[in-house]
């Protein structure tokens, strides 16, 4: 062999080593993205999250336009019933029931406790006392049968 003839061998053989390390970095990433389960499970969250975004204003945007369909046909009867009857047509609203002495004070109550604390509070003294009866003597009953 002469050395021209080696020379392209040992250049060849290099650039034959260089792709081959090219090759084994790509799978070894591969790999390490594989085992990555936490790292995977976090890029699959972050994709469906904003998918869920992306869901999300979509039917927003539906519904802002339904509303204003709906907004603009309301308008539409409206002004036909005042031109049938000379008379705008308002609309009625349900009125909440009317606070008792306590809520006025307080304030209405917002949770699920607050407000069976808040009929609690409504009934007259005599069954607030049997309400505390029952409940003592199921406390008895239960001390009992753990004995």
């Amino acid at each position: 062999m002469s050395a021209p003839d080696q020379a392209d061998t040992l250049a060849a053989a290099r650039a034959e080593v260089e792709r081959a390390r090219e090759e084994l970095g790509e799978t070894v990433e591969a790999l390490a993205h594989k085992a990555d389960v936490k790292g995977r499970a976090h890029d699959k969250a972050d994709e469906l999250k904003s998918r869920a975004q992306d869901a999300a204003h979509q039917v927003q945007a539906k519904a802002h336009e339904a509303a204003q369909k709906l907004q603009a046909k309301a308008q539409e009867t409206a002004a036909e019933a005042q031109a049938r009857t000379g008379t705008l047509a308002e609309p009625t609203a349900v009125a909440p029931p009317p606070p008792t002495p306590q809520e006025e004070v307080q304030g209405r109550p917002q949770g699920g406790a607050q407000i069976a604390l808040a009929r609690v509070r409504q009934l007259p003294p005599p069954a607030l006392v049997g309400i505390a009866a029952v409940l003592a003597a199921f406390v008895i009953a239960r001390r009992r049968r753990r004995r």
